[in-house]
């Protein structure tokens, strides 16, 4: 979170910022996925406190970019951090299996559009 809040100067440059660090992430030679999903695929019982740590980790994810978009001003905030939400996972499961590493910025891409349509820009 910490390079998310560097990365951008408004709330909205930050929800862009999420997918430039996912970016940096991706590109390091240490990646191999995202920690919480290759944790949870191992313990397939609904109830385990690895399971719950998991799911809590995503929740927490969500949590910030939900407090990103009511920030810049969504008109629908809690839609648009699961749509946002959505493309962040989906970016880190395809480079991980994938092994392409552009899909932070096709992300983005469609991030854009989403936070184009739900957040005015003000001139």
């Amino acid at each position: 979170m910490r390079k998310v809040e560097n990365g951008g100067k408004t709330p909205r440059a930050r929800l862009l910022a999420v997918f430039d660090v996912a970016q940096q992430w991706f590109n390091q030679n240490n990646f191999h996925g995202c920690l919480f999903i290759n944790t949870i695929g191992e313990f397939s019982d609904k109830d385990t406190p690895i399971r719950q740590i998991c799911k809590e980790y995503k929740k927490l994810v969500k949590a910030y970019i939900y407090s990103l978009c009511k920030q810049a001003g969504a008109s629908d905030p809690l839609g648009l951090a699961e749509e946002l939400a959505l493309l962040l996972e989906g970016a880190t499961v395809t480079a991980q299996v994938s092994q392409n590493f552009k899909t932070a910025h096709i992300a983005k891409r469609a991030a854009k559009a989403l936070i184009d349509k739900a957040i005015p820009v003000h001139h």
